[in-house]
């Protein structure tokens, strides 16, 4: 099954003080927020790594593996192209998977982080 994947932005939580600062998640299914609800890190800043990481995903061979880290904390979503179009993520704690969130679209992934 494939989930559904989004990029979440309390656009109400920009701050600006040298770095653009906020409230930003990866949301899985409409329900489960990583790293959670409230979670604030340098939006502008992990938007470029991620956005990055999505174009590299889209050349990269099959069964490569891509980080999409938060700035704040030992956090990131391990990405690995199983397919052509699916990727299976992971929820990462200090290295170490912390939740498995299973396959997702590749497409759905790189439109929400352009």
């Amino acid at each position: 099954m494939c989930h559904q994947i989004s990029i979440e932005i309390d656009l109400d939580s920009l701050t600006y003080s040298g770095q653009i600062i906020g409230e930003i998640n990866f949301v899985i299914d409409t329900y489960d927020y990583f790293p959670g609800v409230g979670w604030s890190d340098f939006v502008a800043v992990i938007l470029k790594w991620w956005i990055d990481n999505c174009r590299a995903i889209l050349h990269a061979p099959l069964k490569s593996i891509h980080s999409f880290p938060f700035m704040d904390g030992p956090l990131s979503i391990s990405a690995k192209k199983i397919s052509l179009s699916e990727l299976e993520l992971s929820f990462m704690k200090d290295g170490q998977m912390k939740t498995e969130i299973g396959i997702v679209s590749i497409e759905e992934l790189s439109c929400c982080s352009y």
